[in-house]
């Protein structure tokens, strides 16, 4: 069973589901226990939270694919496994479920399709080499790593992996990996293509600090399509964030009561976990959405819908960039001398309430 049928038969949110998987806190333990029973019928793996910070820094997650495998031998029945690994870095995951219960799903699903296994685990800087090291790997027959959280450069562990891998949202041009990303010099230039449209002309930028996934490359192509068109992005106007909502929260009202009148009309954000964060800055400062002050996020994510305004965003394709992932991953494990490849899929402005049409 995928997350999402496991929470439509106990009628909780798949979010709910995804937080038990991981082992997070804000399930209460009645349900908890009852999910984590049906997720490990179904062949799932849950995470294990340390303790304290420093066994965060030295714990290595002691079940490994091998063991997990052998261990659950009965149900694999000879066929072909899928490994899918997210890379954990902050608390980002987690504010992200609609992404990761998409990208699980539908890996989940093709994997069904095609008589393959799937198994699901996470890791982070500390542990990355031990699934990737050989001697974990012997019943594993490729492996999708979603990237969304990933920062800085490939580990060798991971370019080195005896097993196909394609990378799923994570930006990776110059390294001869597989990997699936949103199409972020399109939506760039659409973006500012809205934007003039709009009628707006004054432009700030609210960027992730830590260019985690693709969002280096976003930040890029943002920049060249500003300079590209008759707007401009100021450095006065560009302010970096961290990757916690109540750090975001705080540097967006410093900026904001640093730079008092002198503002843009509108705010491009990096996602959508930015531009709500954003938009409480703004609120608590007292300034109105968008009478004042107009915002645009990225993802269409769950938050984009319950927050008020309704954000205006741009749709990413989970399902569809996890399906190429997959697809492409399976044609590695038939023929491991294809060339990498570098797909980037295309998102498509969703129009809420939080831009202000200043062009009438």
């Amino acid at each position: 069973m995928t997350v999402r049928e496991i929470a439509a038969m106990l009628k909780v949110a798949p979010s709910t589901v995804s937080i038990v998987l991981n082992d997070k806190p804000g399930v209460r333990a009645e349900l908890r226990q009852k999910i984590r029973g049906i997720l490990e019928e179904n062949g799932y793996t849950i995470k294990t939270a340390p303790e304290t910070a420093q066994e965060a820094r030295n714990k290595i997650t002691q079940t490994t694919p091998a063991t997990f495998v052998s261990e659950s031998n009965s149900k694999l029945n000879g066929q072909k496994t899928i490994m899918c690994i997210y890379y954990e870095n902050t608390n980002y995951m987690s504010l992200r479920d609609d992404m990761v219960v998409s990208f699980m799903n539908e890996i989940q699903r093709r994997c069904q399709e095609m008589g393959m296994n799937f198994l699901y685990f996470v890791t982070n800087e500390h542990n990355i080499h031990h699934f990737f090291s050989r001697e974990n790997l012997s019943h594993i027959d490729g492996i999708v790593l979603m990237g969304t959280e990933y920062f800085g450069t490939l580990d060798p562990a991971i370019l080195n992996c005896s097993v196909p891998v394609t990378i799923l949202d994570g930006y990776f041009p110059f390294d001869p990996v597989d990997t699936v990303n949103n199409d972020n010099t399109n939506y760039a230039y659409v973006l500012f293509d809205y934007i003039l449209s709009m009628g707006h002309t004054s432009l700030g930028y609210i960027k992730s600090k830590p260019e985690l996934g693709s969002l280096g490359e976003r930040s890029v192509c943002i920049r060249l399509a500003a300079d590209a068109n008759p707007v401009k992005l100021p450095e006065k106007y560009i302010v970096e964030v961290g990757d916690a909502a109540e750090d975001i929260i705080d540097q967006v009202t410093v900026f904001l009561k640093r730079r008092g009148k002198d503002l843009p009309t509108l705010f491009i954000c990096d996602n959508d976990y930015i531009a709500v964060a954003a938009m409480q800055a703004i609120q608590r400062s007292g300034l109105r959405i968008p009478e004042d002050i107009s915002i645009i996020g990225v993802d269409n994510s769950e938050l984009s819908k319950i927050i008020f305004p309704r954000l205006t965003t741009f749709q990413s394709s989970f399902k569809e960039m996890a399906r190429m992932a997959t697809n492409r991953l399976i044609e590695r494990m038939a023929m491991p001398n294809l060339p990498a490849v570098k797909i980037n899929v295309s998102l498509q402005l969703v129009e809420g309430s939080t831009v202000k049409d200043l062009s009438k």
